[in-house]
């Protein structure tokens, strides 16, 4: 069961603070009677604390991610948490699954050929 849209918009206001905070009050001010859904609310805060730059920053280390000294399970985690930035999400699952084993150390690879 999920959460109301509204519900989240209200929860995620709530813990905003000082600037943040300010410029929400700032945006429902400016939408006046708009009603203001948490997609709005998210549209919104992205907007204005993700510029371009930070996605394709994102972007950038999600599609040169690399293995190096972490543990299988240490990759998988920040392998899954760049995904969630990137507009690649609406990649095939097949084709995260080929970057994600092309990307691990070799002496892995060996051992998991596909």
């Amino acid at each position: 069961m999920g959460c109301p849209e509204d519900y989240q918009r209200d929860i995620a206001v709530h813990f905003l603070e000082g600037d943040a905070h300010n410029w929400w009050l700032t945006v429902e001010k400016r939408k006046g009677d708009e009603v203001l859904s948490f997609a709005d609310f998210e549209d919104e805060f992205n907007k204005k604390y993700f510029p371009p730059e930070a996605w394709d920053m994102l972007e950038c280390a999600y599609l040169n991610l690399v293995q190096g000294n972490r543990t299988v399970r240490e990759y998988d985690k920040e392998f899954n948490r760049l995904r969630r930035y990137v507009e690649l999400e609406l990649e095939e699952e097949q084709t995260q699954v080929r970057r994600f084993i092309r990307r691990r150390r070799i002496e892995i690879c060996n051992h998991c050929l596909v």
